[in-house]
């Protein structure tokens, strides 16, 4: 029995991280590949990688392949420039590069062997240079502890591979962002950390620990200085735990290289993340005169508070830029400035604090998609995405959500560090580590880079978050008589969490019970019959006596335009809502509807249409920041019987606490700002994306009423108003 308990122990880890490869790999290729699209990143490391992207539309869809640049006349020459040139590193320094040079080279050799054509280079292939790594990460943090007996070590591992293994993580793999190597780089370090922890330090964890925090920051420079605070909380704890000094130097050793890359960062990614962090972040939704106090208090302009809204890529930036002379400015305000700014302004910390936790509830961006050129834009798969759906619907984009998590963990970290009996310093180191890393990873994003890209910048946040998750699921699994405190807390965790969906569920049931004296606003509405079933609709809104009603449920499911525009005007869906779906009512009940005009923003594709407005909607897919830009917005005015809800509808129900989600997703009628094939829509899970204007999705339609109208019932979901002619 020892013997077979010494066997589990050695060699479970090794069948887990076989298990572990084989879930990638049916994840990512199974079927048809899927990986991550770009969003304009991986032109930097294409760039420093020999790799050059085939022309036409490649937004939101998900290109597998790409042309490698072969330059000289033998195999050999062009392996070793591919390896060992410098082209694009002044660029992008990143140690990414290195992996994916390597790919570029393995895709060569497969072609070779399959007789394919030598210049494609296959993102696969990155994907799985990752997996393998990824597995050895995974086997390596397994191999560090073990839950008591068999059963329970095996279930509780086996539950932590749904949130590692989860396609919120996988995806990045086939990808070019440096999210994926960095989240590899974070698991070797908890693995290490872990290991010191339970057993006496050894050299070799010194060095796993100093290149696993090395590869996490020089595999994204904003987490540099995380990684430094990584390798002095973990120097620190070699220390206490008894480790050698030699051993601790490596973590100065490996502080010094990161230190020596951030000199190199190249300044044109200072340039954009510091006008972002400016102009779409300290002075975002921010009235002129306040954004105006804000600029000056960076050392800018007082007018350079007009930019206020915009980001870097914004067009017409560059051009105001350069003919106002205001690059200079902006290249002048550093960190140090940033940083300084919000301690001085706690106000709109606070602000800016409550926008990127709402940031905090996805892995996997909302506006990366995951299938290829021959599906329709912004399509993500399902795949391994248990924990993905659980972690939207959970309150990890609140404070209090959070705060809980790390309770949770801090409990059961400090249950664990009593109960052997460890000194204070390792309390204190482990708190200066783990505490210091989680305030890092929230504050910086919109420090560095504002709201651009802020739901994949909150990716180091999550991810140790999950760590948390994992921990206080280890916890569980190691429970005695004597480890109650753990188990209340893991108890009141999961009961917080699933509160808010009881609490919703309750609301909605008294809000449909309510009954009201005449049409306003909640009230229920029986009109007209689809398919052989009445339409309920519920007053939304009410504006100089109409009101606006939203059908309770879709009637539906057709593309927003057949031929993949996005422009509400001219899209199909409006004349179907307008055309035939008008067969729902009779002609008492079109009679008693009301045609109303109102407007509907336009993207970019359309702005020289635009009717009033000087902006362009941002896409958020929060609801009650979805709307924010939508009064300077560029938009037009349509006059229709029958329309469809927009961001500014979902928006304000959201902000007062009404349901306004369904099973699927549905249509609205605002697009997404800079691509005429894609529309926004409302999303089971609570968000406002977007999707192809081609694909189908649910059709919710909402029409307008006159208050003049004679009414039968009580309003209430069970007895709704009815016209009564």
């Amino acid at each position: 029995m020892r013997r077979f308990e010494d066997g589990w122990r050695r060699w479970s880890p090794l069948g887990l991280a076989l298990a572990v490869f084989l879930i990638i790999l049916l994840t990512l290729f199974a079927g048809e590949e899927i990986g991550l699209s770009d969003n304009g990143d991986f032109y930097r490391v294409m760039t420093a990688s020999s790799l050059e992207a085939w022309e036409g539309d490649k937004a939101f869809t998900y290109i597998d392949t790409c042309r490698i640049i072969l330059t000289e006349n033998s195999a050999v020459g062009n392996i070793a420039k591919i390896l060992f040139g410098a082209d694009g590193l002044a660029e992008y320094p990143s140690i990414q590069i290195l992996l994916v040079r390597l790919s570029v080279v393995l895709s060569l050799l497969v072609n070779k062997a399959l007789g394919r054509e030598m210049a494609v280079y296959h993102l696969g292939l990155l994907g799985l240079l990752y997996a393998a790594l990824y597995a050895w990460a995974i086997g390596y943090f397994f191999s560090r502890f073990s839950l008591g007996s068999r059963r329970r070590d095996l279930l509780c591992k086996v539950l932590m591979l749904l949130v590692l293994c989860d396609v919120g993580y996988t995806a990045y793999f086939n990808s070019l962002y440096g999210e994926g190597l960095q989240h590899i780089g974070l698991l070797f370090f908890a693995g290490t950390l872990v290991g010191i922890l339970l057993h006496p330090p050894r050299l070799r964890d010194g060095v796993y620990g100093a290149l696993s925090a090395l590869v996490y920051g020089w595999a994204k420079f904003f987490n540099i200085p995380a990684a430094c605070w990584m390798l002095l909380g973990f120097g620190a704890l070699l220390l206490l735990r008894g480790g050698k000094r030699r051993t601790a130097l490596l973590c100065g050793g490996a502080i010094a290289v990161l230190l020596a890359v951030f000199l190199i960062v190249p300044s044109w990614m200072n340039e954009t993340n510091t006008y972002n962090t400016v102009f779409f972040g300290v002075v975002r939704d921010v009235g002129e005169e306040r954004a105006a106090d804000y600029a000056e208090a960076l050392g800018l302009p007082r007018e350079m508070a007009e930019l206020r809204d915009t980001n870097y890529f914004t067009n017409g930036v560059w051009a105001a830029l350069e003919q106002e002379g205001w690059r200079e400015a902006v290249n002048g305000v550093s960190k140090v400035d940033l940083v300084g700014f919000y301690l001085t302004h706690p106000g709109r910390t606070w602000e800016q604090a409550e926008i990127t936790v709402q940031n905090c509830g996805m892995i996997r961006p909302y506006y990366l998609s995951n299938y290829g050129p021959d599906h329709p834009k912004m399509l993500l798969s399902q795949r391994m995405s248990l924990w993905s759906a659980l972690r939207e619907r959970l309150p990890f984009d609140t404070f209090w959500g959070n705060f809980l998590v790390l309770a949770a963990a801090g409990t059961v970290c400090g249950s664990f560090l009593k109960k052997r009996r460890e000194k204070r310093g390792v309390w204190i180191a482990l708190g200066f580590l783990g505490l210091g890393l989680l305030g890092y990873t929230f504050l910086i994003p919109i420090v560095s880079n504002g709201e651009a890209d802020l739901a994949k910048h909150m990716f180091a946040f999550v991810e140790l978050m999950d760590l948390l998750v994992l921990l206080v699921l280890a916890g569980l699994f190691t429970l005695r008589r004597d480890c109650r405190l753990p188990a209340a807390a893991a108890g009141i965790l999961a009961f917080a969490m699933l509160l808010p969906t009881a609490v919703g569920a309750v609301r909605s049931l008294a809000e449909n019970r309510e009954t009201y004296d005449a049409p306003t606003e909640g009230a229920w509405i029986a009109l007209g019959q689809w398919e052989g079933e009445d339409l309920l609709w519920q007053v939304v809104g009410e504006e100089d006596g109409v009101l606006t009603l939203m059908s309770a449920s879709s009637v539906a499911s057709l593309p927003f335009d057949e031929e993949g525009d996005g422009t509400w005007a001219d899209s199909s869906l409006r004349s179907w809502l307008n055309g035939p779906f008008l067969e729902a009512f009779t002609p008492e009940e079109r009679e008693a509807m009301e045609t109303k005009t109102y407007s509907v923003a336009v993207n970019t594709a359309h702005r020289q249409e635009a009717e009033a407005g000087d902006r362009e909607l941002y896409c958020s897919h929060i609801p009650s920041l979805a709307s924010r830009d939508l009064s300077r917005a560029y938009r037009v005015s349509s006059t229709d019987l029958v329309t469809l809800p927009d961001v500014g509808l979902v928006s304000r129900l959201e902000t007062q606490g009404r349901d306004w989600t369904l099973p699927e997703s549905y249509w609205l009628t605002t697009p997404y700002y800079s691509n005429a094939a894609l529309v926004r829509c409302a999303s089971p899970n609570g968000t406002v994306p977007f999707a192809d204007a081609a694909a189908p999705l649910q059709v919710r339609p909402c029409l307008f009423l006159p208050t003049e109208n004679h009414w039968a019932g009580n309003g209430s979901k069970g007895d709704p108003f009815t016209l009564n002619r």
